[in-house]
């Protein structure tokens, strides 16, 4: 039976950890609250930034999912998170003796700094353009250099676009507050939470893995059609500010079709179950 952990077991960790134990893997979720987590999942109750595991308990997993955000949007908070907790524990788990280890960090688009509308995968270069990034960056160097120390250890690195599910409040808000919708050129790049959770759990299980990959549906969509299409569900009258710049960035997910993950959602169309939309394009 495979050991897995997963450090910072929340909103992904949770549905990953119940999939992974269907599949046969024995889970342990790290977080500060373990009673909101299911008996299926052995809880370790930890404050990352008061204390960290140690290498020899974290050797003792085959398996090991970095699934942390800052509590807050602030630089302090990312620099603690990404610059600080998260590089000691990768340093943490590359001390550790051990078997075979697989290390998944989740990571961000964000770290890329196309702004015009250029495409980006995974053999576009990062910058680091603000705090953010730069704090994301910091730690995905960290990861890349583990197998330096260990050539048993594996560090894999998946860069999310934006997650979301189908009853995101944010965006019917966004349709229904009256008020025109900024940068209608940009680019959107969304991928639905129930494929974050499957891919992450289809790393789990795949033989031949990249050391990087861009997770996004297949479809970039410039943010006027996107919420032309949500208003239209909603039967709601919008408009967008007087902006023709095209913006944003277009994400490619070729490397993780080619892994064999199949999404369930490949659009923001199915997602957010715009399917009159679509009969009608």
């Amino acid at each position: 039976m495979k050991k897995t952990l997963i450090i910072g077991c929340g909103e992904l960790g949770i549905p990953l950890g119940l999939r992974l134990v269907e599949s046969g893997h024995q889970v342990s979720g790290i977080r500060r609250n373990i009673h909101k987590l299911p008996p299926d999942l052995k809880g370790v109750s930890l404050d990352l930034a008061q204390e960290l595991p140690q290498s020899k308990w974290l050797a003792q997993f085959n398996l090991i999912y970095i699934i942390l955000t800052p509590a807050e949007r602030s630089e302090a908070a990312y620099r603690s998170m990404y610059e600080g907790i998260v590089p000691r524990l990768i340093q943490r788990i590359a001390q550790g003796k051990g078997g075979a280890q697989r290390v998944i960090f989740t990571s961000s688009s964000h770290v890329y700094a196309e702004s015009q509308g250029g495409e980006v995968d995974e053999s576009t270069p990062t910058e680091a353009y603000d705090y953010r990034s730069a704090a994301l960056i910091a730690t995905e160097k960290s990861l890349m250099q583990l197998h330096q120390h260990a050539e048993h250890k594996q560090g894999i690195c998946v860069r999310f676009s934006g997650l979301y599910t189908e009853n995101s409040t944010y965006v019917t808000q966004q349709v229904r507050q009256n008020k025109p919708i900024a940068n209608p050129e940009h680019y959107m790049n969304r991928l639905h939470r129930k494929d974050a959770v499957g891919f992450l759990h289809h790393l789990a299980e795949l033989q031949q893995v990249e050391a990087l990959y861009l997770a996004s549906d297949n479809c970039p969509v410039k943010r006027k059609v996107f919420f032309n299409a949500i208003a239209d569900k909603l039967s709601q009258d919008i408009c967008f500010e007087d902006n023709p710049r095209v913006g944003g960035k277009q994400c490619l997910n070729q490397r993780l079709k080619h892994s064999g993950y199949s999404l369930i959602y490949p659009s923001y169309i199915e997602g957010y179950q715009l399917f009159n939309d679509l009969k009608a394009n």
